[in-house]
Formats: C-alpha cells, structure tokens, sequence
C-alpha cells in the first residue's frame, strides 16, 4: 500500500462520488488505459498505480493487436474468396464463348459456383461465431 501522505488517483472528488459515479469513472479509466487513447485526466500517481497501469496497459495493446489482426484476416480472407469467385466466373465465360455451351448449362454451372463460394463464406462465418 501507498503511505498515507503518498498522492493517488484517488483523489477528494472521487472519494465523494457515488458508487455508481465510482464504477463508472473506473471504467472510463479502463478504456482510455484499454484503448490507448489515455486522456491523462486520471492517471497513476504512486509506485503500486504505475505498475498496475503498466500491466493495464500491456493487456490493452495485447487485445486492441489481437481484436485488429483477427478482423485483418476476416477481410484478408473474405477478399481471397471473393478473388477466387470472379476468376472462376471469368473461366467459365470463356469456356461458354469458346465452345459453344448450352445457355441452361452455364446458368446452372454459375449458380453451382455461386452457391459453393456463399457456402464456404458461412463456413467461415460460423467458424468464427464459433470462437471464444
């Protein structure tokens, strides 16, 4: 514990708050600590704070990296599929020009990809539904 002379955030003001104003401003500071955004409006003043922020600290930049590297590869994959699709279209159109295929033939064989590219899509979807 910080001697009593010692200064902490926790200053007159937040000792007169409410409970709910208490749990609402340690929350703003979680966030702004969590977020990197770090206002300063409230901030570590003793030994103990400063490390407990820069555990909270580490622990943000961790989760903000991980929760920015997932949706990275959600899009990154998502492109790749949606990439795959139209050169696989593309094939087909020129396989319909070049001989002559029946108009029923490349409608059907449209949809089959259509149907197995929105399939793989869910799959993807339900995949990271199904994460922790």
């Amino acid at each position: 514990m910080a001697p009593a002379d010692e200064p902490t955030w926790i200053d007159d003001d937040f000792k007169q708050m409410s409970v709910s104003e208490k749990y609402l401003t340690s929350l703003y500071f979680t966030i702004t600590t969590f977020s990197t955004v770090g206002y300063g409006d409230i901030s570590a003043k003793n030994y103990i704070e400063k490390i407990f922020c820069i555990f909270a600290m580490i622990a943000g930049v961790t989760a903000f990296a991980t929760g920015t590297s997932a949706m990275t590869n959600l899009i990154n994959t998502y492109d790749h599929e949606n990439a795959r699709l139209q050169q696989k279209v593309m094939l087909l159109n020129r396989i319909y020009k070049d001989f002559f295929l029946p108009l029923k033939l490349y409608e059907d064989v449209k949809k089959s990809l259509k149907y197995q590219y929105k399939q793989d899509i869910d799959d993807v979807t339900n995949f990271l539904e199904e994460l922790p």
